[in-house]
C-alpha cells in the first residue's frame, strides 16, 4: 500500500511559511496576525507529527510536520518580538511629541530671531530653471 502525504503536514509547513512571511512585513498588524498564525502552525505540526508517528506504514511527510512546527514557533515568537518593539517606538514618539527634525528646528530657530527661514544654508544641490 502506498503512504500518503499527511495534509495537515502540509497545512502547517504551508502556514509556518505564511507566518514567517508576516512577521518579515512592515506592517504591524501582520505582525500581530503572526502570533495566532504560530500558534496554529504548532498545533497542526505536532497533530500531523504524533499521527505519522503512530501509522507510519499509512502517512508520510513527518519532515513538512517538524519544520511547520519549528516556522510556527519562529514566527508566532519573531511576531510578539516585532510587534511589542513597533508598540514600544510609537509609545516613544507619544512621549516625545515635540521632537523635529533639523529643518524643522532650524526653520524654528530662523523664526525665533525674526529670521526668513530661505536663510539657512543646505547641502543640497541647488537647480536653477530658466
Amino acid at each position: 500500500m502506498k503512504k500518503r502525504r499527511s495534509r495537515l503536514a502540509v497545512t502547517s509547513l504551508t502556514l509556518g511559511i505564511i507566518a514567517m512571511c508576516c512577521v518579515m512585513t512592515g506592517a504591524p498588524i501582520l505582525r500581530l496576525v503572526a502570533v495566532p498564525l504560530g500558534v496554529v502552525t504548532l498545533v497542526f505540526g505536532c497533530v500531523a507529527a504524533w499521527k505519522i508517528s503512530r501509522r507510519s506504514e499509512l502517512w508520510s511527510g513527518k519532515g513538512m510536520a517538524v519544520s511547520g512546527i519549528i516556522l510556527g514557533m519562529l514566527g508566532g515568537f519573531l511576531g510578539v518580538v516585532t510587534f511589542s518593539n513597533a508598540v514600544m517606538r510609537s509609545q516613544q514618539q507619544w512621549q516625545h511629541p515635540n521632537r523635529q527634525f533639523p529643518a524643522q528646528r532650524i526653520s524654528h530657530a530662523a523664526a525665533m530671531r525674526n529670521e526668513p527661514v530661505a536663510n539657512f544654508t543646505s547641502n543640497l544641490p541647488i537647480i536653477v530653471l530658466k
